[in-house]
Formats: structure tokens, C-alpha cells, sequence
């Protein structure tokens, strides 16, 4: 398929190894540990056809050269190896629209260069207290060899505690980045939902000027419906049929009412939402009302959210909640007005707390579980 230019993308561990690209991100650490030269770099990029067109390689170059100095007195951190291999990538600035061949490719090596990450990730997270030196070969060597390691233990979900390597096309597991998480309702012993003041959340309009902000999640501006990015406790104890109920904040320009919920279909990390062809809006950027995925083209953080929510990214970055377009809704400010005189009476009905005098006295600052017969019962209400 590479000699005739068909793009495919590679799939599990074994495979991922033995790509041209992955081989040639992987020459990066056998250069840094000494077991291959510049020249012998050079041709597995080259072979893998990885670098943009005027790159300054050398500069490149010397960012390997900087992060193999293991004698040189700087802390452990300096030697991340995730670090070196995104150092190297800006170095040469490879990005998915400098990448050589079409936009299908940049889109296709991208994800790859992520998944790659991914495993990064997981080595670093293991190996952490190594020494430097020693880390860097470790992982240079295991590349071969690990593929096998990581298919004969990815059934277990506490993947780092275990301390494994996780195959990222390997699941079901809720807790791997790049993962398609499905459950379906018959894997699950009952269908839940859960209810929380969306503190940020004030307006449910349009923007009407580049002035007038809008928040970014939940995520109605399209189709289909998303929920990213706040609660990320929430939505990794959430699946597929679930609801969740959106509550504007006391403080807003509308009345304190539900703006709106959604039927969760599925869930998968933010690095398989930002690489759906359906979600390419949802992808943060520079705009307004913003995307609610979190990550760039390789799994880091996105800097398009300007650091907000970059002190939790590892666990946001996990979870992202795709609702159903039937299912879920975004209610006008119209219907919110109509429905908000009753939403108290409602509440206290809904989780039998009839002397609560205001919503958060029902809902709590940290929301609020619900059972299948009370989202039921929230649903009916609201829909009436």
C-alpha cells in the first residue's frame, strides 16, 4: 500500500513498531543511546518521508545532541523523553500541514506520532525513577520487544499501577488514551445520570459579536452534541445510555433552570475525538464559542485553551462523551424562562427533598448521582 500510495492506518502494537515512520521516531532514541549515527537517522526519516520540505535538520540535530549529554548537571525532568521527541518534531516543525503528501497522510502519520506518544506516556510513568542513561536505553532497546510485553497484559485496566505497557488500539479500557471505549447498555448492571451547576456556563444564545463569549462545553454549537471537558470525574464512571443534566448557575442572565442535557453514545479519549472526521469542529482553536477537545494532533495539550484547564489535562484528556442527536437537547432561552418557575418543585420531587429551598440545597456544589427512575422522571418533567 505505501508503494502505491494508498493511505492505511497501522493498527496495534506489533504493527505500529513496524512502520516506517514509528521506526524513524524510534532512531531518534538509538541515536540518542549511540546505537545508530546521524547518517543512519537521517536515511530512516528520509526513508519514512517525514521531513517537510526547507527543515533546518541540523537544528533538529542538535536537540538530540543537547538531550544526550547525560553527563551534564541538569535534573531528571530534562531528560523526558516525551519531551525530546516533541522538541525534535517542533525543531524540525513538522506538523500535519508541513508534513509531505496530502492532508489524508498528515492526518493519518499524526495519529500514529500519537499513538507512538501514548506509549511514551506509559513507559515514562513506569521507568520514572530510572537514571536518565539508563531509561533512554531501556526504552530504545524495548521497541523491538515490547509489542509482545503489552499484548499478552493489556486485559488488566490499571495498566500503570500494574506497571505494563498499554497497546493503543487494545480495549475495552476506559482508562487508555486513543481507545475507543464502548460499552453498551447489556455491559452495564444499570443505567444512571448525573445533574451539576455548570458554573461557567451563563449564556445559551448565539454569539451575537467576536466580544460576546460563549463557553465551550458542554458543546451544542454542532452536531453531534459533546461533553469534554468539565466534570471529568463524572465522565469516567458514565457509559453509553447515560444522561447527564446541565444546571445554569444562580448568577446568570437567565433564571437558575436546566440549559440542557445529553444521552451519552459514546466515549472515547479527546486524541480519538480530535482524529474523527465528524468532530473536526469540536476541535479547540481560535474562536468563538471554542471546541471542548483538549488536545492537538499528537495527544498534547492543546494550546488553544490558553492553559484554563491545563492543570488537569492528563485526566480530562482521557474521557470525551459524544451524545446522541436525538436524545440530547440545548434548550432556547425561551423555554428556559418558561420552565425555570418550576424547576425547584420539580427537583424536590425528583430526589424527595421537599423542604430544599434552592437548587444547589438539591443538587450540591459537587451535583448529584441520579438513578434510572429519577433521570426518567427529570427527562419527563423537562420535556413537558
Amino acid at each position: 500500500m505505501r508503494r502505491r500510495g494508498v493511505p492505511y492506518v497501522v493498527k496495534g502494537l506489533n504493527q505500529l513498531f513496524e512502520s516506517p515512520e514509528i521506526q524513524a521516531v524510534v532512531g531518534i532514541f538509538r541515536f540518542v543511546v549511540g546505537e545508530i549515527e546521524e547518517p543512519d537517522l537521517k536515511a530512516l526519516w528520509d526513508d519514512a518521508t517525514l521531513i517537510p520540505s526547507g527543515a533546518d535538520w541540523n537544528k533538529a540535530l542538535k536537540v538530540l545532541e543537547v538531550g544526550r549529554d547525560f553527563e551534564a548537571r541538569k535534573r531528571h525532568s530534562v531528560y523526558n523523553i516525551q519531551r525530546l521527541f516533541l522538541d525534535f518534531i517542533e525543531a524540525l516543525e513538522l506538523r500535519e500541514d508541513t508534513l509531505p503528501g496530502d492532508t489524508i497522510r498528515g492526518e493519518i502519520v499524526f495519529y500514529q506520532l500519537g499513538k507512538f506518544s501514548q506509549v511514551i506516556s506509559d513507559y515514562e510513568q513506569i521507568h520514572f525513577t530510572s537514571k536518565p542513561k539508563a531509561k533512554y536505553e531501556g526504552f530504545a532497546k524495548w521497541h523491538g520487544s515490547g509489542a509482545k510485553i503489552a499484548s499478552a497484559t493489556t486485559h488488566s485496566r490499571h495498566v500503570i499501577a500494574s506497571a505494563r505497557i498499554r497497546d493503543p488500539d487494545a480495549g475495552p479500557n476506559p482508562s487508555t488514551p486513543g481507545v475507543n471505549t464502548l460499552l453498551t447498555p447489556k455491559d452495564r448492571q444499570q443505567l444512571q445520570g448525573r445533574i451539576y451547576i455548570s458554573g461557567a456556563f451563563e449564556k445559551v444564545s448565539p454569539p451575537q459579536s467576536k466580544d460576546d463569549w460563549r463557553d465551550n462545553c458542554p458543546h451544542f454549537w454542532s452536531d453531534p452534541p459533546t461533553w469534554g471537558i468539565c466534570r471529568f470525574d463524572f465522565r469516567a464512571s458514565l457509559g453509553p445510555g447515560d444522561y447527564v443534566f446541565f444546571v445554569l448557575p444562580s448568577k446568570s442572565a437567565l433564571p437558575q433552570m436546566i440549559y440542557g442535557y445529553l444521552k451519552i453514545e459514546e466515549i472515547i479519549s479527546h486524541f480519538d475525538a480530535y482524529h474523527r472526521p465528524n468532530l473536526t469542529a469540536k476541535r479547540m482553536g481560535n474562536k468563538n464559542p471554542n471546541g471542548n477537545i483538549i488536545v492537538d494532533a499528537t495527544g498534547s495539550y492543546n494550546r488553544f485553551d490558553g492553559g484554563q484547564h491545563q492543570p488537569n489535562f492528563e485526566k480530562i484528556k482521557e474521557h470525551y462523551a459524544i451524545g446522541s442527536v436525538e436524545g440530547s437537547k440545548f434548550l432556547t432561552e425561551g423555554r428556559i424562562v418558561a420552565k425555570a418557575p418550576g424547576f425547584q418543585t420539580a427537583l424536590n420531587s425528583v430526589f424527595s427533598t421537599p423542604k430544599a429551598s434552592t437548587p444547589i440545597g438539591v443538587i450540591s456544589r459537587k451535583g448529584r448521582v441520579m438513578t434510572d427512575a429519577q433521570v426518567a422522571q427529570l427527562l419527563d418533567w423537562v420535556r413537558t
